[in-house]
């Protein structure tokens, strides 16, 4: 036991395990991409604060994904359209549909 705690490997990956829990609300909340992750950070540098930050990771909202609409078009997200080059009826012409 005496030999393992004179070892420089032990105490460094010590640390560093000790460093990646510590950091562990950070990664979660960015692997969750959570809403106000500055929130998880500043709850996270207050030691006693750390268990509020873990669980805060794991509870708070997610962000939602970006969804771009087109600029003529509102409401409710469009469904996806298949053909980029459509043929109208009003015009045989072929219409961009942007």
């Amino acid at each position: 036991m005496q030999a393992l705690s004179q070892s420089y490997a032990f105490w460094i990956g010590l640390f560093l395990a000790l460093g990646i829990l510590y950091f562990s609300p950070i990664l979660i909340g960015a692997i969750r991409r959570v809403e106000k992750l500055w929130v998880l950070a500043g709850l996270n540098f207050i030691p006693l604060l750390w268990p509020a930050a873990l669980i805060g990771a794991f509870m708070l909202p997610r962000r939602l994904p970006v969804r771009l609409l087109s600029h003529h078009r509102a409401g409710p997200a469009l469904p996806e359209r298949q053909p980029f080059l459509v043929n109208t009826e009003r015009d045989p012409e072929w219409k961009w549909d942007i």
